[in-house]
């Protein structure tokens, strides 16, 4: 008998004491994980050394706990083999039934990411543990001591060339600075600039430490006023990122997303490519609503999460890997469609004369890239179809899924205040031409409201928030403004002024140029600031030979976000950071994916030029 059909087991799973603490969202998630095994009489269950890897519920019979050859405790309702709940990678007795049992078995996996931070239920689980054992007994006796003597670890051969060039490049790079007689600042910023780069292309430490040491090296060395060097921490884009992050916090911690994840999974039809298109326009849908990348990764990864652990696909399977790859690239490949999807395509917009400015609103933007964004859709679906073929079948039923939508019941206030918050943020951002009041504030507004009516704790924000990518956000963007104060990206134009013979002659051409070279440039130079490089120099040569100044705007923003290198782009770090854990899917699939999403960005681009020229841009 299935356990949906129990009608006493969701009352016992609610009204056992250890669950007293959880709110249902919590028992929900456990619900689909759990598996029913009838054992008989005088069988063991586990063994002192196995892999703690579940928690058992005694639904009926008996089983007995033995330690050292003696019966401990014998069981008759209730849990047992809580070590899974508590992390230990062993159980620390035996058990074996003494009746015919009925056993409800909770993988530690799932258990672990059901219950969260959930310290009261931990508490419960150490408390049942230790009941388990009388007080002659001592838990630990005899037990080996298994632990190794911490082991210096010894440099990789990778680390080794990546360490020794972060030392000689900068070297290298103020030798080869007198060719070009460059003043002392500059030639400063580029030695510092070259060893931060050789750390983060061989990831020799954590992005936003490199970040930190690069920001302190240009203080030190007075390469330019601390003011510009650390105007990252007092950028829009600081307090965006931060606000979005709480704001991601109370969503994913009133269980809206997974209320969500329910009603797409019971309406969607269930196959693994509905899935994935289920994923992949819901980004879609958000980008132009929420104008930040990381943003978007923030609020949308707890829904990934929710949706693997809901449907049990194969663990790093291709129904897995494509539901991950449908959820990073709806969020991120289609930024430059719209031009509210993020600020730097706004500082674009504000390059444009005034009279392309009126045409080029939201409306003209996203008519002058629809056929871009068209092709680059279909060349997604295309994509994982080919690649991520799969007759996997999610293992959810719909019984189950009513039984865990009806364990949920009407919307929560905590959920209530989520939508409202949601509806906040979307309305200040559609009403900002009336009010004047950019995104970054309108976030931070939404932020205070939520932590000065406590929806959001303290405890939360400090830990829900990623501050160590914050402080990489914030040091990218002063290294972005020192460079430009130090007059990088005018030494740069000077040499790139052979573009505009090229963009008149042969557009194509000029096309396939630009994509080699930004992409080559985008390896050692931040979006931000190759975007504001390459712009600056290439959308007045498009006004004076005869192109819209817009689509090579477009364009420069679609080959910027293209990325080869993981550290290139921020907010993939940040997916990675958010999803990573459980093994639910291969991170390497994304990147992998990502290499082909830079071939169909270039495809993208070609394809549009006829309807350019149709439109009249070019």
């Amino acid at each position: 008998m299935n356990l949906e059909e129990k009608p006493t087991y969701l009352n016992k799973l609610q009204s056992a004491p250890i669950f007293c603490d959880c709110s249902p969202i919590e028992l929900v998630k456990l619900l689909p994980h759990i598996t029913e095994e009838v054992i008989p009489a005088g069988l063991p269950i586990f063994k002192t050394g196995d892999g703690a890897n579940h928690l058992y519920y005694l639904y009926h019979g008996s089983v007995t706990l033995e330690l050292n050859g003696k019966a401990i405790h014998e069981i008759t309702e209730g849990f047992f083999g809580e070590e899974a709940a508590v992390s230990a990678k062993n159980y620390l007795c035996n058990a074996s039934t003494t009746s015919q049992a009925i056993l409800w078995k909770i993988p530690s996996t799932n258990l672990r990411y059901a219950l969260g931070e959930n310290n009261a239920a931990g508490k419960e689980f150490y408390s049942s543990l230790f009941g388990h054992y009388s007080s002659e007994h001592k838990l630990f006796a005899n037990k080996p001591n298994n632990r190794k003597e911490k082991q210096d670890r010894d440099l990789s051969p990778r680390e080794w060339m990546g360490w020794v060039l972060a030392v000689i490049l900068p070297i290298m790079a103020w030798g080869t600075s007198d060719i070009y007689d460059l003043n002392i600042s500059t030639r400063l910023f580029f030695v510092v600039f070259s060893s931060i780069s050789v750390m983060w292309v061989f990831r020799l430490v954590a992005e936003f430490v490199a970040c930190i040491l690069g920001v302190l090296a240009l203080i030190i060395l007075g390469v330019a006023p601390p003011s510009f060097v650390l105007q990252g921490f007092s950028h829009g884009e600081f307090f965006m990122a931060m606000s979005v992050f709480g704001i991601g916090a109370v969503l994913a911690t009133s269980g809206l997303t997974f209320r969500l994840v329910l009603l797409i999974l019971k309406y969607v039809p269930s196959n693994p490519f509905s899935h994935f298109f289920s994923m992949i326009i819901s980004g879609v849908l958000l980008t132009p609503i929420l104008p930040s990348a990381n943003g978007r990764i923030v609020l949308i990864s707890p829904l990934l999460q929710d949706m693997l652990i809901s449907l049990k696909y194969t663990p790093k399977g291709n129904a897995a890997n494509s539901l991950a790859v449908g959820t990073f690239m709806g969020n991120s490949l289609f930024s430059s469609v719209f031009l509210t999807s993020k600020p730097i395509n706004f500082v674009v917009f504000g390059m444009l004369s005034a009279q392309l400015q009126e045409e080029f609103g939201f409306v003209g933007w996203l008519t002058g890239a629809l056929a871009s964004g068209i092709v680059l859709l279909g060349l997604c679906l295309i994509g994982v179809a080919l690649l991520y073929r799969s007759n996997e079948k999610p293992r959810l039923s719909q019984e189950q899924l009513d039984a865990q939508l009806n364990m949920l019941g009407p919307l929560s206030a905590l959920e209530w205040f989520s939508i409202v918050t949601i509806g906040l943020f979307i309305l200040g951002n559609a009403s900002s031409s009336l009010h004047k009041i950019e995104t970054p504030w309108i976030a931070l507004i939404v932020l205070v409201i939520l932590l000065t009516t406590n929806i959001l704790k303290k405890k939360e924000f400090q830990e829900k928030v990623d501050w160590s990518f914050i402080l990489y956000l914030a040091g990218l963007i002063g290294l972005v403004k020192t460079m430009s104060a130090v007059g990088i990206d005018a030494m740069i134009a000077k040499n790139l002024t052979f573009f505009g013979e090229v963009m008149h002659t042969n557009f194509p051409l000029f096309i396939l140029e630009l994509f080699v070279i930004m992409t080559v440039t985008r390896i050692v130079v931040p979006n931000n600031a190759a975007i504001a490089i390459f712009c600056t120099i290439l959308i007045p040569l498009a006004q004076s030979n005869g192109v819209n100044p817009w689509v090579v705007g477009y364009i420069i923003l679609t080959f910027s976000d293209g990325w080869v290198l993981p550290f290139q782009c921020t907010y993939y770090l940040l997916f990675h950071d958010l999803t990573k854990g459980g093994g639910l899917y291969d991170p390497r699939e994304v990147i992998k994916f990502n290499l082909w999403t830079n071939v169909f960005r270039l495809i993208a681009v070609f394809v549009s030029i006829p309807y350019w020229k149709w439109l009249g841009f070019i």
